[in-house]
């Protein structure tokens, strides 16, 4: 059967009640989601995705489309992930709204149905044209609100870096912001577990190209990109920029050629080489951390990915994956608590992902999983105030996987529990001057010890450990004298 001719929407998106008229016109892929049009908003407008944001239709406005739904809203909510705008907007209007404070209101009107001949040469999504300025956060209804002037061609270079392929969903734009992008080494492993095709295709040193709804097509990828390990450094070094957005942005977009298998054996051993080499993982570990952890938290999410890869099909040489996993200890080691945060994501959070991608590969051996519980107790005698987010439920789960994974026995984790148990309590002991630091971390530690016991008590065979930590915490909440 002939291939499916590829479609894209010419739309119009103005915001309502604007006086003088602020809108834009735009070229999107037929197959896009909501989630992408979302971004694809953001960027044409000039927002800077600080806010909530919903669609809906003016059919239907009693349909939310969202990117995460709220049990305790009762309406009927669809994920904007799942969602593909064309039947949508072939129906009819659809409004998006943005900040639900001060309700911008953006109506998305499908003007004409495009081919790629249409297109000219552009890669879409790009704008075509626009009138009006953008305008500025948090400043709806005041006078003099524009922010920047329309500017097309400086819209259409972000629209490329943050969408160097159609498929391309930007991670700092999609649900979760960057809780998305340090999560993506666990996600790689399922989707890779799931396509035979893309394993083929590593194991050949070729690419997969997507095209739309069409079966992935492979080709090899000598023929048609030939040496890019320049470009690959290029990339890799806006890793370490300045400009934090830019450094997500970056790490995106190499997660998404990974897991895509847009890259050969070598490339990937290349771009596992830079990280090694130049200690990206560290990076200015030791200078305040709201100035460099952003950095280390993309590179984090980037080294999940490669060693995620790697535990589905082999191709990292074993002198550079002890290597990455020498820097994984030592990052997770030296991450402080008291960085910026974006989301609900941490460098500690983002640590302990790659720490736990790092365990499930096969050449993570018993021996070295041994100094997890050294790593671990470093990690919380560095907080200086309590966990920001997901670390407990992350740490707890790097006992489960030693021992689901059989990387350790139930034995050494009992012993590593209670040797991180006696060393935060002898701190309590020895703190003299009757400050709050040691009661912080112990806290944190119960937090962990909690969440380990209601794991273990659904697991067979882990009795050994869950009588462990079922008598830490009852000591430490029996301890009356804590407070004194």
């Amino acid at each position: 059967m002939p291939r499916k001719k590829k479609e894209y929407l010419q739309l119009k998106i103005n915001i309502q009640d604007e006086h003088p008229p602020v809108w834009r016109r735009v070229v999107v892929p037929q197959a896009f989601r909501l989630d992408q049009l979302h971004a694809v908003i953001q960027i044409v407008f000039g927002w800077e995705n600080y806010h909530l944001h919903q669609f809906w239709t003016t059919k239907d406005p009693d349909a939310l489309y969202v990117p995460e739904t709220d049990p305790d809203l009762d309406v009927d909510q669809r994920l904007t992930s799942r969602t593909k705008i064309f039947k949508l907007l072939n129906a009819g209007d659809m409004i998006y709204e943005y900040d639900f404070g001060d309700s911008w209101e953006h109506r998305i009107h499908l003007e004409k149905i495009l081919t790629a001949s249409d297109l000219q040469g552009e890669q879409a999504p790009f704008c075509l044209t626009g009138r009006g300025a953008d305008k500025q956060e948090d400043s709806h209804y005041e006078e003099d609100n524009d922010a920047a002037p329309f500017n097309k061609a400086a819209v259409n270079e972000q629209l490329l870096t943050d969408f160097p392929t159609e498929t391309s969903m930007p991670q700092e734009y999609s649900a979760g912001g960057l809780d998305a992008l340090v999560g993506s080494g666990e996600e790689t492993a399922r989707k890779i577990q799931n396509e035979p095709d893309l394993l083929d295709a590593l194991l050949a040193g070729k690419t997969v190209v997507r095209d739309g709804d069409n079966a992935p097509v492979v080709h090899d990828l000598s023929s048609i990109l030939g040496n890019q390990f320049s470009a690959l450094d290029n990339e890799v070094d806006q890793l370490t920029g300045d400009d934090k957005h830019a450094a997500f942005r970056t790490a995106s977009h190499l997660i998404s050629e990974l897991e895509d298998g847009e890259f050969t054996t070598d490339q990937q051993r290349h771009i596992a080489q830079r990280i090694i080499d130049d200690q990206l993982l560290l990076f200015h570990i030791d200078v305040s951390a709201d100035q460099t952890v952003y950095n280390r938290m993309a590179v984090g999410a980037l080294t999940a990915v490669l060693i995620a890869i790697d535990t589905a099909y082999p191709m990292l040489p074993p002198e550079q994956l002890s290597r990455l996993f020498d820097q994984a200890e030592h990052w997770a080691s030296q991450e402080k608590n008291d960085s910026m945060l974006y989301g609900t994501s941490s460098a500690m959070g983002a640590a302990l992902v790659l720490l736990q991608s790092a365990i499930r590969n096969p050449a993570y051996t018993k021996d070295r999983a041994k100094s997890l519980f050294d790593v671990v107790l470093q990690m919380v005698t560095n907080l200086d105030e309590p966990f920001m987010s997901e670390e407990p439920d992350r740490i707890a789960q790097l006992f489960v996987d030693l021992l689901q994974l059989r990387k350790a026995t139930g034995t050494v984790v009992a012993a590593g529990i209670r040797h991180i148990t006696q060393v935060l309590d002898q701190a309590r002991l020895n703190d003299h001057d009757k400050t709050l630091l040691p009661f912080v971390q112990i806290k944190a530690w119960q937090h962990v010890l909690t969440i380990l016991h209601v794991l273990l008590g659904e697991m067979k065979g882990t009795k050994t450990v869950w009588n462990v930590v079922d008598h830490e915490l009852k000591e430490q909440w029996q301890d009356v004298h804590f407070f004194e």
